[in-house]
């Protein structure tokens, strides 16, 4: 769970970094699995999950209640972010296969036996 917890807050916070950018030419979607913003490893069978906590995390975004600007300061936001992050996570489960696969991937599992080949 922690490892899920972890590749998600990486690729929200990756969102959160690139979203600012104006060259738009390095956000290309790409075929398969929608990783737009998102500069994770593709990994088999882990696709449904983070198509379906995208989902969920675009739906908190859309609730004026969820708003993270609501807050003052900065880390009162950054929690906030987190807690969204939790929250999404909390609504969506992985199959048995992406489990086992972050694992492996999270300890050092060669990437060729982990991605998805181009």
């Amino acid at each position: 769970m922690n490892v899920i917890l972890l590749v998600a807050a990486v690729c929200i916070l990756t969102v959160h970094l690139t979203v600012g950018q104006d060259d738009q030419t390095t956000l290309r979607p790409r075929p398969g699995c929608r990783f737009d913003h998102c500069h994770l490893p593709k990994i088999p069978g882990c696709c449904e999950f983070f198509e379906a906590f995208r989902k969920e995390m675009d739906a908190l975004k859309q609730d004026p209640a969820q708003s993270c600007k609501r807050f003052p300061n900065r880390v009162q936001q950054e929690d906030c972010k987190m807690q969204k992050i939790l929250t999404a996570r909390s609504r969506v489960q992985p199959s048995e296969e992406c489990k086992a696969r972050m694992e492996a991937f999270v300890q050092g599992t060669p990437p060729s036996s982990t991605t998805v080949a181009a």
